[in-house]
Formats: C-alpha cells, structure tokens, sequence
C-alpha cells in the first residue's frame, strides 16, 4: 500500500505534535520517498547487473564482430585497388611503349596525352579513396551512434547503473 504525499505531509505534522521537529524529520528520512513494492531489493540489483553485464558483453561481441568484418572488407578492397593500379600502370606502361615506337615522330603530342590520362587515372583513384574513406567513416559513426543509443537505453532504463557503466565515448 502506497500513501500520497497529502498523508507523509499529515504523519509528519502528528510526529512533530508528539514526538518534536527533530524526532520526527529523523522518524520521516526512515521512510521511503515511495512505496516499498517501489524500493529495488539486492536480489533485484544483481539481476540487474547479471541482465546488464550479460547485454555489454552481447554488444561487444557483436561490435568487435563488426569491427573484424569491416577490417576484413577494407583490407579486401585496399588489395583490390593495389591490384588495379598495379594492372593501370602496367596497362599505361605497354601502351606507352607501343605508342613511342609506333609514333616516334609525335612524341611530345603523346607525352602530352599519356600525362592527360594518368592525371585522369589518379584523381578517379583519389575520388574512389575518398569515396571509401567516407563510407568507412559513415559505418564507423552509424556503429558509434549505435552504441551510444544502446548504452542510453541501457542508462534510461536503469538509473542506477550511471555510476557503473563507463561513460560514453565522444567522437
């Protein structure tokens, strides 16, 4: 049974009649601010914490399960790239070399393309790093976000756990 704040107020005013203002502040900081179906038993805490640990431990296997795979797509895509520029530049060293041979006589003119072209090849090669830099960092703070949510709802949940669980990272 819960009694309302009118009722502590009329039990502390009756108290004091009997007992004297400090008996009775000493008498009502006894009592629960809320009913005792309300206070949180330490059966009740180590569920909690057995519940929450159990659930951090979940998101870290998950995370580092995220981690490993982005490790593994990034490497993935840094040996294809290297890969692909290893065949470009194979690729525009042939053709250089034919088209010196064949066209002697318009060296410059090819010097001039040939320059052209690799200038092309490599922004299109910057623009792909940059475009995969952006991606990673996209999923890097989508992972973040993430987890700081979960680690707020972990939070909001249970307001005790604030001084157990470490505090978030800020990025």
């Amino acid at each position: 049974m819960s009694i309302t704040e009118a009722e502590r107020h009329e039990l502390h005013q009756r108290l004091e009649e009997v007992l004297g203002p400090d008996q009775a502040n000493i008498m009502m900081e006894h009592l629960p601010p809320v009913g005792w179906a309300e206070v949180a038993t330490k059966q009740d805490l180590a569920h909690l914490e057995t519940v929450t640990r159990s659930e951090i431990a979940r998101l870290e296997t998950v995370t580092r399960s995220e981690i490993a795979r982005l490790e593994t797509v990034t490497e993935s895509v840094r040996t294809e790239l290297q890969h692909q520029l290893g065949s470009l530049r194979s690729e525009l060293h042939g053709q250089g070399k034919s088209l010196h041979s064949e066209m002697g006589n318009l060296g410059e003119s090819l010097h001039g393309e040939m320059d052209t072209l690799n200038n092309s090849l490599h922004g299109e090669m910057a623009h792909l790093s940059e475009s995969l830099h952006g991606e990673m960092d996209g999923l890097k703070n989508s992972l973040r976000s993430e987890m700081r949510e979960q680690n707020a709802e972990l939070r909001a949940a249970d307001p005790l756990l604030e001084h157990r669980l470490p505090r978030p990272l800020v990025c």
